[in-house]
């Protein structure tokens, strides 16, 4: 049932030099090269190794206070733990949904990752605290996420080298379509901490001397390390607020003994793997219009995956299959590089164009499927015509996984002026508030995504201290205020004679439990030749001098507006009034 299907409806990350999705969108599609030189992580060239990196901001940064963690335990955490809970939090929120919705649900979390640096260090006796141990643990990165979020399902990491993230989604659908599950967070992440492991990596000659991860050109000589990391929450179509794309197929398997050696890709493997899946969920290969290369920019790799990929795509194709490979743009992300392939493709998606590969000008004309114009690297930001992608992935052990998705063709609804729009926002700091703001601003004419942002802070928060609301339309207004976490009573003041005037609550009208409310009120005094709705659209102003009439329509409007606050979650404390009201 297409209910059932599975979508992406929430995804955040960090990026090398991006601090979101959507800045990782806007650097993709302006072209830019996210690998940098600096020594922000270990010396520039120490050991010998190739002095680029793309890396991700202030990943000494992390709210501690806000996801309950002590300063000890913040201490001897390893930041990719702090990544892991940060972008699931924001990944939840993206979807539409605020993380209390989400509590107590049968939702698993599924973490690709690798060995941790920190790990050495918690075997040191020096600075022995006993939070080390947990703060350096593979299996709590993903458990402290579904206790902190009250998840219910499955949680646990995985590594498979390269492939690693694209095994947790793979593993994460599978639990989903076998109902052991009703939803699924998938994060990776990846650190370039330790110059030992670059080292390792340069002498198996696996990375590019100048820094640039040329993939699919003749010059490649291997990958540049990068760092990444991303979460995704994956829902069923019947309740997501947000659809990012439709997930049709998701698989993984091994090469097995190759005599070649064990890293070796086997381009047959991966072969068997995506004709397995496009066989048994039915789809027409045909109809893939783009390819998300694992492209690691290596002779071999690259050689091994576009026979594969042509192999598979090509043998009955009329047109030409797109292909890149985001490794080009931000360099190779290892564990996490098969969510960020999914990011490139969402963003195609999402914005109607595939951002170009980089260092791309001298192309492997030798490359399969290439040699024979069956496959094209998209070299330029490419119009996106909507359809089926594939994303492909492989780890240096033989551990491959492919996933298939379609585009979301839901047209984004539109509005030139939304006039008199409340929305309301919460975050840790002023700042964070007037951020949110001000994004809101930038997209104040779509209708859909401030909807979603309504859905978020519904509910309370908890560690929101500052709340803040825009008013958007001609008359524009902004306020924010620090918020006391303190309950105020609510008490409802009910007013007599003399708070009427022409007119009254015409335009409350257009509230659906207001109109219902005073729809049952029309009717009760109906009867008594009392009619309501010719009141409140009445013009004359000596309609109200008829006391009846007075009497009538205050009373019907205050009983609405009582059922429209309840109906918003606000309960009165108490209740006062005066004269009628008193009533």
């Amino acid at each position: 049932m297409e209910s059932d299907e599975i979508v992406i409806s929430g995804i955040a990350g960090r990026y090398p030099k991006c601090d979101s999705f959507n800045q990782f969108k806007d650097a993709l599609l302006r072209g830019e090269n996210l690998v940098t030189e600096d020594d922000s992580r270990f010396s520039v060239g120490l050991l010998d190794t190739p002095r680029r990196a793309g890396k991700i901001n202030n990943i000494e940064c992390f709210d501690a206070d806000f996801f309950g963690v002590t300063s000890r335990q913040a201490n001897a955490m390893d930041p990719r733990h702090r990544l892991i809970i940060e972008t699931v939090f924001e990944a939840i929120v993206d979807s539409g949904f605020n993380p209390k919705e989400l509590r107590g649900s049968k939702t698993g979390v599924y973490v690709g990752l690798g060995y941790l640096d920190t790990q050495e260090h918690s075997e040191e006796d020096e600075g022995t605290n006993g939070y080390k141990l947990v703060g350096a643990s593979l299996a709590l990165i993903a458990n402290r996420t579904s206790f902190f979020f009250d998840f219910h399902g499955p949680s646990y990491a995985m590594d498979s080298a390269c492939s690693s993230s694209l095994y947790a989604f793979t593993a994460a659908i599978k639990a989903m379509e076998h109902g052991e599950i009703d939803s699924a967070i998938v994060s990776a992440v990846a650190l370039v901490l330790n110059p030992y492991e670059t080292k390792e990596c340069n002498l198996l000659n696996l990375l590019a001397k100048d820094g640039l991860c040329k993939v699919f050109s003749r010059n490649r000589d291997g990958f540049v390390r990068s760092e990444g990391a991303v979460t995704i929450l994956l829902q069923k179509k019947s309740v997501c607020r947000r659809l990012y794309a439709t997930v049709l197929g998701a698989d993984m398997n091994c090469d097995g003994f190759k005599p070649e050696g064990i890293t070796v890709p086997s381009s047959q493997s991966q072969f068997d793997l995506i004709r397995s899946i496009f066989e048994t969920k039915h789809l027409d290969i045909r109809d893939v219009c783009y390819v998300e290369l694992h492209g690691t920019g290596t002779l071999i790799g690259d050689h091994t995956e576009c026979k594969s990929i042509n192999d598979a795509f090509c043998s009955d194709r009329k047109d030409t299959l797109l292909i890149g490979s985001v490794k080009s743009n931000m360099g190779h992300g290892e564990m996490s590089a098969g969510l960020c392939g999914i990011s490139k493709v969402l963003i195609a998606m999402e914005t109607g164009i595939i951002p170009a590969n980089l260092h791309c000008d001298d192309i492997d004309l030798s490359l399969p499927g290439i040699d024979n114009g069956k496959l094209k690297v998209v070299s330029k930001n490419k119009t996106w015509d909507g359809g089926i992608a594939s994303v492909n992935s492989f780890g240096f052990g033989g551990s491959n996984a492919h996933i298939v998705l379609r585009y979301n063709p839901k047209q984004i609804i539109k509005s030139n002026l939304i006039n008199n729009r409340l929305v309301m926002v919460s975050g840790r700091t002023e700042e964070a508030v007037q951020y949110y703001i001000n994004e809101i601003k930038a997209i104040s004419n779509d209708a859909e995504a401030l909807t979603l942002i309504d859905a978020v802070h519904k509910f309370n928060i908890d560690g929101h201290t500052y709340r803040g609301y825009v008013v958007l339309g001609e008359v524009y207004k902004e306020r924010i205020q620090r918020f006391e976490n303190k309950k105020r009573p609510v008490w409802f003041i009910y007013s007599g004679m003399g708070s009427q005037w022409t007119g009254m609550a015409r335009d409350l009208m257009k509230i659906d439990v207001f109109k219902q409310t005073f729809t049952k009120c029309h009717n009760a005094l109906k009867p008594y030749h009392v009619d309501l709705f010719k009141i409140i659209f009445s013009d004359d102003p000596m309609v109200l001098e008829n006391v009846i009439n007075c009497f009538s329509i205050i009373t019907a409007v205050q009983v609405a507006l009582t059922d429209v606050l309840k109906s918003i979650g606000i309960e009165a404390d108490g209740f006062g009034g005066h004269s009628l009201g008193e009533t």
